[in-house]
Order: C-alpha cells, then sequence, then structure tokens
C-alpha cells in the first residue's frame, strides 16, 4: 500500500512551520552571541571558573555552528542524506511533501539540541560568574 499524497494544506503548513523554526533558530542565535560576549568580557578568578568559562565560549561555537547548519538546510536542497532513492514513478506532489517534511524534522531535531546547548551554556556561564565569591 502506498501513502496517501499530503495536501497542499499540509505542505503550506510544513512550510510554515519551517519559517517559525527559521525564526526561533535566529533568535537562538542571537540569544548564543550575547551569552558568548558575556563570557568573553567576565572576569574569572581561579581555574575552574576559568575552565567553566572556555567550556562555555566553546559551547557558544558548537551552538553557532549548529545553528547555521539548521538556517542553511531548505526543502529543495536536494535529496536528504539518510533519505531513500526515489523513483522516477513516484508523484512530484509526494516528494515535494517528504521534502518538506525531512527538513522541517531536520531543523527541529538541530533546534532540540542547541537549547540545550544554549542552557548549558548559560548554566557554566552563571556558575562561572559566582564561583569567585
Amino acid at each position: 500500500m502506498t501513502e496517501p499524497v499530503p495536501s497542499p494544506s499540509d505542505t503550506a503548513r510544513s512550510r510554515r512551520r519551517i519559517l517559525y523554526a527559521d525564526t526561533a533558530a535566529c533568535v537562538l542565535l542571537a540569544a548564543t552571541a550575547a551569552l558568548l560576549v558575556i563570557a568573553r568580557g567576565m572576569a574569572t578568578h581561579g581555574l575552574l571558573s576559568t575552565v567553566m568559562n572556555i567550556v562555555a565560549q566553546a559551547c557558544a561555537a558548537g551552538a553557532v555552528l549548529l545553528l547555521v547548519a539548521a538556517l542553511w538546510r531548505r526543502p529543495g536542497s536536494g535529496p536528504f542524506l539518510l533519505g531513500p532513492v526515489l523513483s522516477e514513478r513516484e508523484d512530484p506532489e509526494r516528494v515535494r511533501a517528504q521534502r518538506v517534511m525531512r527538513a522541517l524534522y531536520w531543523k527541529l531535531i538541530i533546534l532540540r539540541s542547541v537549547v540545550g546547548i544554549i542552557v548549558l551554556q548559560a548554566a557554566l556561564t552563571a556558575i562561572s560568574a559566582i564561583l569567585p565569591l
């Protein structure tokens, strides 16, 4: 049995969700940059505080790389790395809908990971600031 062809409204809804995910990625990119500026401008006292601050800055670099990868992925950017090989007999609407869903899935997975990294970065920065007190 084959799957039913997704309706154009489902595809449009997924495209809107991709736009929302891109907006969230831009906001997270700004938050990461702000935390990086705070971490770089903070005076650290002691070895543990310095190490935590360096790890927080490394988290920022990793989050930025992941966010750029999330923003880079577009629904029409070609075949998905681990996706099935599509035959020529496939319906073009189904192929287009699958690409949109894969791009949305890709973005949401990366955004979920980045949120965790940013929370870790913020916690390390806060602990690094409070530790010398």
